[in-house]
């Protein structure tokens, strides 16, 4: 069986704040855990749309996780529509996770 866990990012910057979507976000993991998949919406100007979360599928990388909390670094390009900067933000994530069993 394949244990996934589905970690999702909220933005809510500031107005005039908008965040890149290249270079895209990154999750920088622990290394006993790999990303399988992500998900967003961009907006057309390829900018990150706020209006739904980002979701992260991330999966261990062996059947016998068993960890109550989950380390990352979540990597980003923010940038100022009227003074014309971005800058690169790194915000570390602690989460407590809890493992358990789908009923059948």
């Amino acid at each position: 069986k394949t244990n996934f866990i589905n970690l999702f990012v909220t933005f809510e910057p500031k107005s005039g704040i908008h965040i890149n979507t290249e270079p895209p976000i990154e999750l920088l993991l622990e290394s006993d855990l790999k990303i399988k998949k992500i998900q967003l919406k961009k907006t057309k100007e390829d900018y990150l749309d706020f209006s739904s979360p980002v979701k992260f599928r991330i999966k261990p990388k062996t059947n016998n996780f068993k960890k109550d909390s989950l380390f990352a670094k979540l990597q980003y390009y923010y940038c100022s529509d009227s003074e014309g900067w971005c800058n690169r933000f790194t915000q570390e994530i602690s989460i407590k996770i809890n493992i358990s069993k789908l009923a059948k």
